[in-house]
């Protein structure tokens, strides 16, 4: 296939940052006096952060879930200013070759879009993505395949000329959906033989990894 553009999930795709979400959710609960262990996020990392909550927290009313969302954030976004947000290894060599090859470049992810852009811009890389579907802009959050679709227009490349790269198996099931070729990351919660299962053509260990399969031409 002619590969138009690369769409990105964020959290643990472009940084590290799954366990500064964990420890975020965990003390927004203790906040609330209610408990979540970290098997419970992890499990469900790629969701939105209000699914994660309406399903580990079921009899937590929806409004209450709202302010533990806000409070989560709130604790996420102190805890990665006083920090280094470090960038999944390869992904400044991988983004080079996308924008020598004029290949565009998005972002699908559940996360906010505030959380994403002051991971972006504290890592320079900002200046690379033309597209970030994101918390704020979808209505309904991976596994659904809407902010997959809502990245693919904003890029205006058809889904059948994109790939997408992610660590959960929602961004698997999210790009089959979207009739989105998928590839796997093996820097989050999932193995790569859970992601091949969800549809994964193939999962890398990080993006040098990628970029080598991309030079190949083997997609």
């Amino acid at each position: 296939m002619k590969v138009k553009a690369v769409l990105f999930d964020y959290d643990e795709t472009i940084v590290y940052s799954n366990m500064d979400h964990v420890m975020s959710f965990i003390r927004a609960g203790k906040k609330f006096g209610v408990k979540i262990n970290k098997k419970q996020v992890l499990e469900r990392f790629g969701k939105s952060a209000i699914n994660i909550l309406s399903e580990i927290l079921p009899e937590v009313r929806d409004e209450d879930i709202i302010r533990l969302r806000d409070e989560k954030e709130k604790i996420y976004r102190e805890m990665i200013s006083r920090k280094d947000v470090r960038t999944v290894a390869g992904l400044r060599e991988l983004l080079e070759f996308l924008r020598e090859n004029k290949i565009k470049c998005g972002i699908v992810s559940s996360a906010s879009i505030r959380n994403i852009r002051i991971g972006l811009k504290e890592n320079k890389v900002g200046r690379y993505f033309k597209a970030i579907a994101a918390a704020e802009n979808v209505k309904r959050h991976k596994p659904n395949p809407d902010p997959v679709l809502k990245a693919a227009r904003m890029l205006r490349v058809q889904p059948k000329d994109c790939v997408l790269i992610g660590d959960s198996i929602y961004d698997i099931i999210a790009a089959r959906r979207a009739h989105v070729t998928a590839f796997g990351l093996t820097t989050g919660y999932y193995s790569a033989l859970q992601l091949k299962w969800k549809g994964a053509k193939a999962s890398f260990k990080d993006h040098r990894e990628f970029l080598s399969f991309l030079r190949s031409g083997r997609i």
